[in-house]
């Protein structure tokens, strides 16, 4: 079987789709498929070489070609790459599936004989989270979303709340569309003398204190609602819910951010100043595993108020460090259907996120049945069945 994947998301230090595309394909490699052909932005600066998922299986199992243009969610240059020059290499290699997975990008006139999946994660800029598009990007965009969904054999949601977008945003039926969920990562098995190592040196150079410092680990989009998380914080120093001495870590890509969430983080540290935290709140760009893992370890507990995602990997990954977790509910939580201490129903009630703060604080709720049911619930979600599921889609198009 011959599958091509688009992973043009790819990049050193991958997160979201690129970390997703990693994934899928190291599972797929594991598997008696015969040949996946990877295709990846112009000049990638994966390190597949070094990476033994990818390394000891090219050639023999792997084929990485290279596209024209460099990785962007929405560009006038993607668009005609995909509608006129990436139909026929996809031609040339005439895969048994095509396997867009960006939640767009499969060209209209690519042959019928060409079996093609469409994994959707979100519909973001069909919501009011228009993150990042201009008006002429966002035509693009749901001009290549229409070509997908309607060129694509059979379209995968990556949760629930995704399918009920693209039911009720793209009128798609029912029938079309399949769920798979996301996996996620496994705490890592780092070395106690590796943590207590980093821990040293976070602590000190960000002057961290152990159980004294609330953490966020996500982007700086509107819809990751980060102000009212600070509002939240700088109330709950206000009203003595935590000591004045205690912080709170804004952990996110910074530095190689995009220009509307680099306003965005003006705005939010302008927002600092003026509420006189600059002492208490630390804003920290790109992290390692390691130093994600030692954040998530030391944290009082970890906090994410965001109004939309498609799926949401960050309560998730805190929650796999059986850390404590306040969190709204968004994404694939969208099918945990029963009310939770941890679970914010309302992300902009500074008063039901406060109270929800004061129970954690109050009472040991890591020993209550509300935080067991979340790490029953996040169990389900794994890389390789993942990816078992979608072989077996693979193999049922070929039928």
């Amino acid at each position: 079987m011959r599958i091509f994947i688009d992973g043009r998301t790819i990049k050193q230090n991958p997160s979201g789709v690129g970390l997703w595309n990693i994934r899928l394909t190291n599972e797929l490699l594991k598997k008696n498929i015969g040949k996946i052909y990877l295709l990846t932005q112009k000049n990638c600066d994966y390190p597949f070489a070094t990476d033994p998922n990818f390394n000891n299986s090219m050639p023999l199992k792997l084929t990485i070609i290279e596209a024209s243009h460099a990785d962007r969610f929405v560009s006038l240059n993607r668009f005609l790459y995909e509608q006129l020059f990436l139909i026929g290499i996809i031609q040339r290699i005439n895969p048994h599936v095509a396997h867009f997975t960006d939640s767009f990008g499969i060209p209209l006139l690519l042959s019928n004989k060409i079996k093609t999946v469409l994994t959707v994660h979100d519909l973001i800029p069909l919501t009011p989270y228009k993150e990042y598009l201009n008006q002429f990007q966002l035509l693009l965009y749901k001009l290549s979303v229409q070509i997908s969904v309607r060129r694509a054999d059979r379209i995968v949601a990556i949760s629930d709340k995704t399918k009920e977008d693209l039911i009720a945003l793209l009128k798609l039926p029912d029938k079309n569309i399949s769920v798979i969920y996301d996996g996620i990562d496994k705490s890592m098995d780092f070395s106690k003398k590796d943590l207590d190592g980093v821990w040293k040196r976070l602590s000190k150079e960000y002057g961290l204190v152990n159980n004294q410092y609330i953490f966020y680990l996500g982007g700086f989009g509107k819809r990751r609602n980060v102000p009212t998380l600070i509002d939240v914080f700088h109330k709950a120093l206000r009203e003595k819910i935590i000591p004045a001495s205690y912080k709170l870590v804004l952990c996110g890509r910074i530095s190689h951010a995009k220009k509307e969430a680099l306003e965005n983080i003006a705005k939010i540290k302008y927002m600092v100043r003026k509420l006189q935290l600059e002492y208490n709140v630390l804003f920290i760009d790109y992290v390692s595993d390691l130093e994600k893992t030692v954040f998530t370890n030391n944290c009082l507990f970890f906090l994410s108020l965001s109004f939309y995602e498609g799926f949401g990997l960050g309560p998730i990954e805190a929650l796999k460090h059986n850390k404590a977790t306040i969190f709204t509910r968004v994404g694939i939580w969208k099918s945990y259907d029963r009310e939770n201490a941890f679970i914010v129903e309302n992300p902009l009630s500074t008063l039901e996120i406060l109270d929800k703060i004061q129970q954690l604080l109050r009472t040991n709720l890591k020993e209550s049945r509300d935080f067991e049911n979340l790490l029953q619930f996040i169990k389900q979600f794994s890389w390789k069945s993942m990816a078992n599921e979608y072989f077996d889609l693979y193999r049922s198009q070929q039928e």
